[in-house]
């Protein structure tokens, strides 16, 4: 063991700070040197001791404020974090979500490459600084729990994570990004088993996979078990596609030829603001607009929607702000449910 241990602090006495590996590869934090990934690697002989700080004066500085100090983390802590990362990182809808990659020292865009878990997703809903609000607080206390395999309250976090999804909707800015971020966040704290939910008795219907639809819809719907876990949520999702399908379909130019985020049918959205009474009011609105247009390639989604309504009953045990995440996850997940034969009636009459 001591030998171990020599060799440990030999290498960080060498490298001079807690940074390890030129590589992107594996990281929990932004920094591309960092040494976490080679202590997780150890035997539990050796606890570690993590301080976050800031140096607003740079870190050769007279300033260096003690913001989060995490005690006593053992190797195999570390490497749960890691394990599960790597899961997470090998999901198809955060792997094909690529974002940019910008240079640190002049914020330039650099290139873009795969959505990965590291702090950073943590940091884009509590923002060090957001309308002359800090976010430090937070952060830092989400980041304490995941160290430590404390509990992050669900509905606390969703409530942040719709915060900067609306903030980016209705200022007429991608959300797919922002949304995919979101999930990708709470599917690493719930692998992690640090989720806090409240599990409500909940319907759940399993429904014949009978058409292509059925097959891709069950099947993400598998994958992600965990956060489908009711027919309402299905219900949600799944109008969520329907409406990004319209949406695209007003952009065309012999329809409404609309602007992304301009399209006519998106004040009916609310801002994202959306409660049971609203989901339930826009399927008949937006097949009613897709009739007008003559371009409803969408009937067997529409029926299957309208199943997990009438499955889901009244009264969802669901907050608003689980509503909108789920209809706005629908949305940018839509191109992973277009049936072959659906595109193929689409192209035959345009």
């Amino acid at each position: 063991y001591y030998e171990n241990n020599e060799g440990i602090f030999d290498l960080m006495e060498k490298w001079q700070d807690p940074k390890f590996r030129n590589t992107e590869i594996n990281m929990l934090t932004t920094d591309e040197k960092e040494i976490l990934e080679f202590m997780s690697e150890q035997k539990n002989y050796l606890n570690m001791n993590f301080m976050f700080y800031d140096a607003p004066k740079g870190y050769d500085g007279s300033v260096f404020n003690i913001l989060l100090y995490v005690e006593d983390i053992l190797p195999s802590r570390l490497r749960k974090l890691f394990e599960v990362k790597k899961e997470v990182d090998k999901i198809d809808i955060f792997k094909e979500c690529m974002v940019p990659v910008f240079d640190n020292k002049t914020k330039k865009k650099v290139g873009e490459k795969s959505m990965e878990f590291n702090f950073g997703i943590v940091r884009t809903f509590f923002p060090k600084i957001s309308n002359n609000r800090t976010y430090d607080k937070y952060f830092l206390d989400i980041v304490n729990k995941i160290f430590t395999n404390k509990l992050v309250n669900y509905d606390f976090l969703l409530q942040f994570i719709l915060q900067k999804i609306r903030d980016d909707f209705v200022n007429d800015y991608p959300t797919k990004i922002s949304t995919l971020k979101g999930f990708m966040l709470l599917n690493y704290l719930n692998n992690l088993n640090t989720l806090k939910t409240t599990k409500n008795n909940v319907n759940k219907s399993k429904m014949e996979p009978t058409t292509t639809n059925m097959h891709e819809i069950d099947a993400f719907f598998e994958q992600f078990a965990a956060f489908f876990d009711s027919d309402a949520k299905k219900a949600i999702f799944l109008e969520g596609v329907l409406t990004q399908f319209l949406l695209n379909i007003q952009r065309l130019p012999e329809v409404s030829n609309a602007k992304p985020g301009k399209e006519p049918f998106r004040p009916k959205l609310k801002g994202l603001k959306l409660n049971e009474k609203q989901i339930k009011k826009l399927l008949p609105e937006i097949q009613n607009k897709l009739e007008e247009y003559g371009k409803n390639y969408y009937r067997t989604l529409e029926s299957i929607i309208s199943d997990y309504f009438v499955s889901a009953g009244n009264n969802w045990k669901l907050t608003n702000d689980e509503i909108s995440f789920y209809f706005v996850l629908g949305m940018n997940l839509s191109n992973k449910f277009k049936s072959k034969k659906e595109e193929e009636n689409k192209n035959d009459n345009e």
